[in-house]
């Protein structure tokens, strides 16, 4: 496979059959106008809400919390007495039978209940708190089983729910307005051109449109397209100039005003000129006679020939004249006519003969026994695609060739034109704004679809941006000024931003500390006095006589201290957010830089409106799943 028949555009588009891709690109879908790409959308997909309730834990601490009670009252309620007891019980069971033999059995029963009334204060409550333990634990791990299931759950629902949104996403064409009959390309690399074209030529050619791909560009950028159109059996012409000149000739059945004004305004485009515009009319003055002289269509040899012949320079290196005797005396009756023998009009008549020189050389226009056997290839095909490419290491003869193309596409676009045609024309920035308006003008009047392709948005070329209501897509743009200026014509728009965020966080700490002390003492005394009498029965005198005297004196001291720490810790966090409306860019110029290689944005201005588009263009798309037909209303 040749130079011009490698296949430039994305990976993802080489690693399919091409056979396959082929057949994807070249497909109708009854819209019409071609297909420039595809953009993603969304349909609307209700989310289904998961019917699962989320366990919560409840934690049961009060069995835990009545074993601790009991246990805390067992001991505050002399659990010590009662354990002292049971140890006295044990130890008097024990010494028993030394102290007392006949005791008996009854030491084995004291031993038994001193042992009893030791264990059940003793462990019966830790037993209790740990079986409660152990019964929160599990508990605890059921939970987290139940909940673990109930995530996972969760999780799988949440899984469904994004493939169902996904599954909602659909690839769509992307079509201008069918009122759009120019759309111009600004930025990308050859990689990205190349891929613009296979997708939009596949779907012309399909649509039975005629495509005329000029690429002035070296970078093969229509080479894609002729690959997938001759394995879908069509016809295609492939041409590379000036080494092909002889099969493809800009001046090919012009008659000598037509051929004159082609190569004037010609040279009048070549940014290395600098000519003006009464040089022009000199120019179509001078070869327009030169050409009326030679009769028929002229051809370089003989043209730049016979300006040698007005300029009466003919002959002087002794090469032979390809002008028969006759013609060499028509040209020169006409010297003084075009007043050739002024400095002026000798100047223009050397610098035309500079500037077509290097158009007659051998590997241009070989003799008869080097021409190929193919016929002259014609650059509007009525059925198929032509690819017309143009390279060489003289970069002076590569911009009047192109120049020489765009000024017959002219020519031709002027003339009746009954069949649907499709014009790409890649890489022409070179050639100035007043030859590609002019362009664009004759194929809007001949309804010819005009798909230019420009590499930057240079300064001197922003006049072209969004003329005649066309379409405009713009590729990746590296320079910063010209990613600015693709930005400020996408335009800007309010939107509400983000534009402050406050956090806060604080914590307090706090600690007090009280001590109190106190004593009382008391004193009491009591006095207690009494006397007793007694006598005999029957008698008058006393028997008897008692008396007793009783002092108690009482005395009591209290003391009571009290020392009392408290601590409270505080945190608090907050946190606020605040938007403001702002007029920005609704694509940054940061955003158009980095755009992947088949990505574009379209800015049209069609029946429905201002629209702006996002797509890509990458022939590999075609074979996904997810592109939707216009035409069966499903998906391809």
């Amino acid at each position: 496979m040749g130079d011009d028949e490698r296949l430039r555009f994305a990976d993802d588009a080489q690693q399919v059959p091409q056979t396959a891709l082929a057949q994807a690109l070249f497909t109708r879908d009854g819209q019409g106008g071609g297909r420039w790409g595809w953009t993603r959308q969304q349909s609307i997909v209700e989310a289904e809400e998961f019917g699962q309730v989320e366990p919560v834990w409840s934690e049961s601490n009060a069995a835990l919390e009545r074993y601790r009670r009991w246990q805390g009252a067992v001991w505050r309620g002399g659990g010590a007495r009662i354990v002292g007891a049971g140890l006295a019980l044990i130890a008097g069971g024990l010494l028993a039978p030394a102290i007392y033999p006949p005791a008996g059995q009854w030491t084995q029963l004291a031993v038994v209940a001193g042992a009893v009334v030791v264990v059940v204060p003793l462990l019966v409550p830790p037993l209790l708190i740990w079986s409660a333990h152990r019964r929160i634990g599990a508990s605890r791990r059921r939970f987290d089983q139940a909940h673990a299931a109930w995530t996972a759950a969760r999780y799988a629902h949440e899984e469904q729910q994004q493939r169902r949104q996904e599954q909602g996403h659909r690839w769509e064409p992307v079509r201008p307005d069918p009122v759009t009959r120019r759309v111009d390309v600004w930025g990308g690399t050859g990689d990205s051109w190349a891929s613009l074209v296979a997708t939009l030529g596949g779907s012309l050619l399909a649509e039975g449109t005629s495509v005329a791909v000029v690429d002035c560009s070296e970078q093969h950028v229509g080479a894609g397209l002729a690959l997938f159109a001759r394995q879908r059996s069509l016809p295609v012409a492939q041409i590379s100039l000036p080494r092909q000149l002889n099969q493809l000739d800009p001046l090919a059945s012009l008659n000598p005003g037509a051929a004159a004004t082609l190569i004037a305004e010609a040279v009048d485009t070549l940014p290395s000129t600098g000519i003006r515009s009464d040089d022009r009319t000199l120019h179509k003055t001078l070869i327009h006679a030169v050409a009326d002289a030679l009769g028929g269509a002229p051809t370089w040899p003989r043209l730049v020939a016979g300006l040698q012949v007005l300029r009466r320079a003919h002959g002087l290196a002794g090469e032979p004249v390809p002008l028969s005797p006759q013609e060499i005396r028509s040209i020169t009756a006409k010297i003084d006519l075009v007043q050739a023998a002024s400095d002026r009009v000798g100047e223009q008549i050397q610098r035309l003969v500079a500037v077509l020189a290097p158009l007659t050389a051998g590997e241009i226009h070989p003799t008869a026994a080097q021409r190929p056997e193919t016929g002259p290839m014609s650059l509007w095909p009525p059925y198929g695609l032509s690819v017309v490419s143009t390279s060489t290491d003289d970069n002076a003869v590569k911009e009047l060739v192109d120049a020489l193309l765009v000024q017959r596409l002219i020519i031709d676009l002027a003339r009746d034109r009954r069949t649907p045609a499709a014009l790409v024309l890649a890489g022409a920035d070179h050639l100035g704004v007043r030859a590609l308006e002019m362009l664009g003008r004759r194929a809007r009047a001949s309804d010819v679809q005009f798909v230019l392709l420009l590499s930057d948005l240079r300064e001197e070329l922003r006049p072209l941006l969004g003329v005649n209501e066309g379409a405009t897509i713009l590729m990746r743009l590296g320079n910063p000024q010209h990613a600015l200026a693709a930005a400020e014509y996408i335009g800007r728009d309010h939107k509400f931003v983000l534009s402050q965020v406050t956090r806060s966080v604080g914590e307090n700490f706090s600690r007090s500390r009280s001590a109190a002390t106190g004593h009382s003492d008391s004193t009491g005394r009591t006095d207690t006095s009494g006397r007793g009498m007694s006598r005999e029965p029957f008698t008058s005198v006393a028997s008897g006589l008692s008396s007793n005297t009783q002092e108690t004196v009482t005395h009591s001291r209290a003391q009571t201290w009290q020392d009392t720490v408290s601590t409270t810790t505080g945190e608090s966090q907050g946190s606020s957010r605040s938007q403001s409306r702002v007029y920005e860019f609704q694509v940054e110029p940061v955003a158009i830089q980095s755009l992947p290689a088949t990505a574009f944005i379209l800015v049209e201005y069609g029946q429905q409106g201002r629209r702006v588009v996002a797509g890509d263009c990458n022939p590999g798309l075609g074979m996904m799943a997810e592109v939707w037909s216009h035409q069966t209303g499903r998906r391809g």
